[in-house]
């Protein structure tokens, strides 16, 4: 009596799609991470797919084509799964991207306050190949992290026309380029597009400081820092711009060190003496204020 074949299930048919699980999303990252081989002599970088297509050539050829065959139809099952997961994602996003630039472009049209629609159509990075990035706030919790990093990002520009001011630079040398305004300008471009500044908003706000007198300047700000919750004296002008570089290095290494710690802790330990080194470093490479005596404002903000 013949045996009736089980089915097997864990193949979809042909033409079929599979959900894009966890599991396939680890099957497609570790195929498509690289590593070096040295293969006739010659290394080069691979990635894992690759690697096993030639394992596959080389192991058929002595007649061991088993593993290496499922492994590939694996990976391209993942593959199809991924494509479909990424085409419905760009699908949804898109019409989530337009109604919400609906929204605003209908505010506009009746001259009405804007909206703060999260996320921000502009932050809406629709990309077909890989997938939906969204690189600013989706909530109102997130909108308080983001938001904190405009208010850092104009105290500085505020602290750079500040410095400029007490230092008697005259107004067609405005802005310079301190320590301060570059910090600003480094913070700027780690905001997503919608919360960026525009080179002309930048202008146009550096021609609105440049008309301030000193006394309103210094209150500016001391205002702006205070509105973040930072403390400076009056006056206090931020580090050099020599030693801005090499401050943003250490704590860009250290960040890096952070993800190897458990790896690397001697690695970590060492990033963190540096940066400490270099922060310390930018601090004291802040000049004494100039032009602070002579100001009408001393005695109104001290009694503030």
């Amino acid at each position: 009596m013949s045996q009736t074949k089980k089915p097997n299930t864990d193949r979809p048919a042909k033409g079929a799609t599979v959900p894009y699980t966890d599991h396939l999303k680890k099957v497609v990252e570790f195929a498509n991470s690289e590593r070096t081989v040295r293969s006739g002599g010659v290394t080069e970088t691979l990635s894992n797919m690759d690697i096993m297509v030639r394992k596959q050539f080389e192991a058929g050829l002595a007649g061991k084509t088993l593993a290496q065959r499922d492994y590939i139809e694996l990976v391209q099952r993942a593959e199809v799964a991924r494509c479909e997961h990424i085409k419905d994602q760009c699908e949804r996003w898109t019409r989530i991207k337009n109604a919400h630039q609906t929204i605003i472009d209908q505010a506009k049209a009746a001259k009405a306050p804007i909206p703060r629609v999260l996320p921000h159509p502009d932050d809406i990075l629709i990309d077909w190949s890989n997938g939906v990035r969204i690189p600013g706030p989706i909530d109102e919790e997130d909108w308080k992290r983001f938001d904190q990093t405009v208010r850092m990002r104009d105290a500085l520009f505020v602290q750079q026309a500040m410095e400029d001011c007490l230092n008697g630079v005259r107004l067609g040398d405005r802005p310079t380029l301190g320590g301060a305004g570059l910090l600003g300008f480094f913070f700027n471009e780690t905001l997503p597009p919608s919360l960026r500044m525009s080179e002309r908003a930048w202008i146009d706000q550096v021609d609105r400081l440049s008309r301030l007198s000193k006394r309103d300047l210094l209150k500016r700000c001391r205002s702006s820092w205070w509105s973040i919750g930072v403390r400076v004296a009056r006056g206090k002008h931020l580090g050099s711009a020599e030693k801005l570089k090499p401050m943003l290095t250490a704590m860009y290494d250290l960040a890096k060190a952070c993800l190897n710690q458990k790896s690397d802790p001697q690695g970590y330990e060492e990033a963190l003496e540096d940066c400490a080194f270099a922060i310390n470093e930018f601090r004291a490479s802040a000049p004494k204020p100039k032009g602070i005596g002579g100001c009408d404002a001393d005695k109104e903000e001290n009694a503030a």
